[in-house]
This record gives C-alpha cells, sequence and structure tokens, in this order.
C-alpha cells in the first residue's frame, strides 16, 4: 500500500478536494487564513481602545488581506509568505493582549495572548522545517514528505 492509498495519512479535508492540484488546496485556506489574521488585528484594537476604534480599522485592514491572498498565489502557495503576513500583524496583537493581561486584568486576554504566541511560534516552527535543504514539510495531498531524513530529523 502506498502512502496515497493509506487513508490514515490524508488530513480531514482532502476528500471533498481530491484531484485538485496542491496550489489550489492552499489557495482554498489563504483567504480566511489571511482574513483571521487582520481580524485578530482588528479585535486586539477594539479590546483595547474600544469597539469605535477597532471598527475604524476594519476595512483598511481588509486591503492587506486581500494583498497577501493575491502573493500567496505568486509564491505558488509558499508558506513563508503567510508567516511574513502574520509577523506583521500578529505581534500587535499579543503586545495588546499582554498588555489587558497584566496592566488591566481583563478576564480572558492571558488566553488571547498564549494562543497568538502558540500561532506564531507554530507558523515560524513549519516555515523553519520547510526552508531545511532536502525538506518541504508534509505533502498536502499524502501527508508524507519528499526526504526520509526530513522527517527523521523533526521532533514534530
Amino acid at each position: 500500500m502506498s502512502a496515497d492509498d493509506d487513508p490514515a495519512s490524508r488530513i480531514a479535508w482532502e476528500p471533498a478536494l481530491t484531484g485538485v492540484p496542491a496550489e489550489r488546496t492552499t489557495a482554498v485556506i489563504d483567504l480566511p487564513l489571511g482574513t483571521a489574521v487582520a481580524l485578530f488585528v482588528v479585535g486586539a484594537e477594539g479590546d483595547g481602545w474600544g469597539l469605535e476604534a477597532g471598527s475604524r480599522k476594519l476595512p483598511p485592514l481588509l486591503f492587506p488581506a486581500a494583498v497577501f491572498y493575491l502573493a500567496t498565489g505568486y509564491a505558488d502557495g509558499d508558506f513563508t509568505v503567510f508567516v511574513g503576513f502574520e509577523a506583521s500583524g500578529l505581534p500587535f496583537a499579543l503586545a495588546v493582549y499582554t498588555w489587558l493581561a497584566v496592566s488591566r486584568h481583563r478576564p480572558g486576554a492571558t488566553q488571547v495572548a498564549v494562543g497568538i504566541l502558540l500561532s506564531l511560534v507554530g507558523a515560524g516552527s513549519r516555515s523553519c522545517r520547510q526552508r531545511r535543504p532536502g525538506c518541504s514539510g508534509p505533502s498536502i495531498t499524502t501527508g508524507s514528505t519528499t526526504s526520509s531524513d526530513c522527517q527523521a530529523s523533526s521532533p514534530w
């Protein structure tokens, strides 16, 4: 049985996208990811300085999310484009929620800050593993890696 035939190697949404090129499957994910980063910044602005302040930021921050989506198309779905976009917005949100947790003792701010931090660490970790020579990371369609030494040297 090859890795393509092994149901355990498939990710949850893959059956709906069978036959779709990998570049197109990442396009399905990139728009919501870019929008989520923009909305985290809007939410941080709103939680830190009020609903009106956050509402004013929504339209201007959806534009960079659209630019990110187009950039991933030009970069053939390269994950490092997302890491760069995430690194442009989430540190601000992390700083705001850390400030809200420490100085304002706002309920839930600590959990949001930890979630943002884990997202940044996870994206950075995946990006580093993807850039290692001989390792392109897990394949979207099979879940396997392109190099056996990549899998052996990765702690994940």
